[in-house]
């Protein structure tokens, strides 16, 4: 219900809902007129959800503003940027419906969101409110995100994908492990994938 983009100089624009202050803290509920988003600055990666903003800067720091929780029982809307400090810097973010994804520059995944429908990849968590790495993905290119869904793509060019398969979205037969995939699992159409 809101678009962002992000201009040459690094800085966040945005307009349409802000019921979870995903834009700004004193902007109005709704605002049909681009306004440059506080907080972040020198921006080089952006994704957003249904309800949240997040975002990599140059130094690789993740922030994010907003929530993940259509319902606001898991996660309180923030009207500040929240930072994650995290030891290792990131390159790239990636958001589905409630869930969201960075990439480190070492190649390997970060979660944070809802895990409900396994679009997260992990078996141990239905809920993470700060970003976990997902174990044994490594060697990432880039995430696609949908809404409770999930596809990566690896430097080699070999695909995983978790998440919700109730209409077959993961290219995985559903028979396999049911409609739900929790773990990253490996989908093929028969050669290497060059984008996703």
């Amino acid at each position: 219900e809101f678009s962002c983009l992000l201009d040459c100089d690094g800085n966040v624009w945005g307009c349409g809902s802000n019921m979870d202050k995903q834009l700004a803290p004193d902007l109005p509920l709704r605002t049909s007129e681009f306004c440059k988003l506080l907080g972040f600055q020198n921006v080089v990666s952006l994704a957003v959800g249904d309800r949240f903003t997040v975002v990599v800067d140059k130094d690789g720091m993740l922030m994010f503003k907003g929530t993940f929780d259509r319902k606001g029982a898991r996660s309180k809307s923030l009207c500040q940027v929240q930072t994650f400090p995290n030891s290792v810097p990131m390159r790239s973010v990636h958001a589905g419906f409630s869930h969201a994804f960075c990439i480190d520059i070492g190649g390997k995944i970060w979660g944070i969101g809802s895990n409900a429908l396994g679009e997260l990849g992990l078996h141990t968590a239905d809920w993470l409110t700060l970003p976990t790495q997902i174990p044994s993905v490594t060697n990432v290119e880039t995430i696609c995100c949908g809404d409770y869904h999930t596809i990566i793509l690896t430097n080699d060019g070999n695909l995983l994908a978790s998440g919700d398969n109730s209409k077959g979205q993961l290219g995985l037969p559903s028979k396999m492990n049911g409609s739900h995939f929790f773990t990253p699992t490996g989908a093929s159409i028969g050669e290497p994938i060059h984008k996703i």
